[in-house]
């Protein structure tokens, strides 16, 4: 039981020397990247978060609107058609989708 211990106390100090390489990595490729230090302007964004926005999102241009963007950190939600356009089932007729919607019946527990 004492080597099994010895040899994941190893395995617990190798990761967290990992960890520290990896967040100084992190860092350094946030001091050198414009864009990371604009996102770190916004209060509570670390060079931990600004570094992944900037690396899933790119630039800023990729989106039409604000909109879009927040709808991709999931704190909107998606907005495929605008109010004039939408529709159910492929259909233009919005009165038929919330028919159908309403006349969905759950199936009785026995």
């Amino acid at each position: 039981m004492r080597k099994i211990l010895i040899v994941r106390y190893g395995d617990w100090m190798w990761m967290d020397d990992r960890i520290d390489t990896v967040s100084k990595e992190i860092e350094d490729i946030n001091r050198t990247e414009e864009n990371c230090a604009h996102v770190m302007t916004v209060p509570g964004i670390g060079p931990m978060i600004s570094t992944a926005m900037v690396a899933a999102v790119g630039e800023r241009e990729a989106f039409d609107r604000g909109r879009d963007f927040a709808a991709l950190l999931v704190l909107v939600p998606r907005q495929f058609a605008r109010a004039a356009e939408l529709y159910w089932d492929g259909s233009r007729n919005v009165e038929a989708g919330i028919c159908a919607c309403c006349s969905f019946r759950r199936p009785r527990s026995s």
